[in-house]
């Protein structure tokens, strides 16, 4: 009989093979006792691609936020006639890849042209055939536009009705349910996460927070700032982005408060094991002229470099847009697949 871990022991695991298949059988089965949901469709297929196919409308229920959760959803040639079911031996890799600032699921495919890299990139030989899947990380999917609260794809302070727990969604029910359901990844070394902005932020802690998950994470223009940054944001930028998880109307050094430092990538590379952070290649990604995100991306390889680990970095002419992130996603996903086994 499985033993299933709980989010606690996945977090104070020791390094080594063990943690990654823990980690394994936990995003495979889901919760003791718990029923694995299917994740549905009430629409038919939104677009394809030339050769694999492509979903917009596809949702997981989530029991933790008490809502269905849209993603999208590519699969390669290969397998783009069913949605395959894979079982504990893993399944075809996947790049989970989390969006920006006020964006949703399919913003990688209407303004960065992920499908069309990513095919460039099979097509030539150099990543295998994988899977995409971009959830949505808004508040209230169902609200239109931009300008509501961001998630950061973190868990929000406290508890009780209105508290947002996106941090275990994802790791408890969303991964464990699109990877059954679709056949996908089942084993860190057939599961990688990278994203944008705030995604970027999302993909990194989630690999530092859960060592032996994902065998890379990327960011893109990465939503860390430094300290500095963090004392100087203006307080409707502060409140947006980080109000629900570290309290609302915060002003200079008093935002930097235990909680957060608990969640500041840089702070939590510092004192990290480097052999834990080595469960993970890294990738580190940003426009030259990306001023107010540069800086951040430069502390993390700063805070990586101090414990003896050098993440893949690279730089590029752009600013924070898609102008950038639809060339720089090339490269990202080039690194990616090399990382699968």
């Amino acid at each position: 009989m499985v033993k299933f871990p709980t989010r606690r022991s996945l977090l104070t695991a020791g390094t080594g093979g063990s943690l990654a298949a823990v980690a394994a059988a936990f995003l495979l089965r889901g919760r003791p006792g718990e029923p694995v949901p299917e994740p549905s469709s009430t629409q038919p297929a939104a677009s394809a691609s030339g050769t694999g196919s492509l979903r917009t409308d596809l949702t997981a229920h989530s029991r933790l936020l008490g809502r269905n959760v849209p993603y999208s959803l590519y699969l390669p040639a290969a397998v783009s006639s069913v949605l395959r079911r894979g079982g504990q031996d893993g399944g075809l890799p996947v790049v989970f890849l989390l969006h920006g600032v006020s964006g949703k699921h399919t913003d990688w495919v209407s303004k960065g042209g992920i499908v069309a890299t990513l095919e460039r990139a099979i097509a030539a030989g150099r990543i295998p055939a994988c899977a995409l899947v971009m959830p949505d990380a808004r508040r209230d999917p169902g609200e239109p536009g931009g300008g509501q609260d961001e998630t950061f794809y973190i868990n929000d302070a406290g508890s009780g009705p209105g508290v947002l727990r996106y941090e275990d969604m994802f790791i408890e029910e969303f991964v464990p349910t699109v990877e059954k359901a679709h056949g996908l990844g089942g084993r860190a070394e057939n599961r990688s996460v990278a994203g944008l902005s705030i995604g970027g932020y999302g993909a990194l802690w989630y690999a530092l927070r859960y060592p032996g998950l994902f065998s890379a994470a990327a960011g893109l223009s990465t939503a860390h700032f430094t300290d500095e940054g963090y004392r100087a944001m203006p307080m409707k930028e502060w409140n947006r982005f980080f109000g629900h998880a570290f309290g609302r109307d915060r002003a200079g050094s008093a935002r930097l408060t235990d909680r957060f430092m608990n969640y500041n990538l840089a702070a939590v590379i510092r004192r990290t094991a480097p052999a834990r952070l080595r469960h993970t290649r890294w990738y580190l990604g940003c426009g030259t002229e990306d001023t107010n995100f540069l800086p951040g991306t430069g502390d993390l390889r700063t805070a990586f470099a101090a414990r003896g680990v050098t993440p893949e970095a690279v730089l590029q002419p752009g600013v924070h847009g898609w102008s950038y992130w639809s060339v720089a996603a090339e490269p990202m996903l080039d690194f990616l697949g090399r990382q699968f086994s």
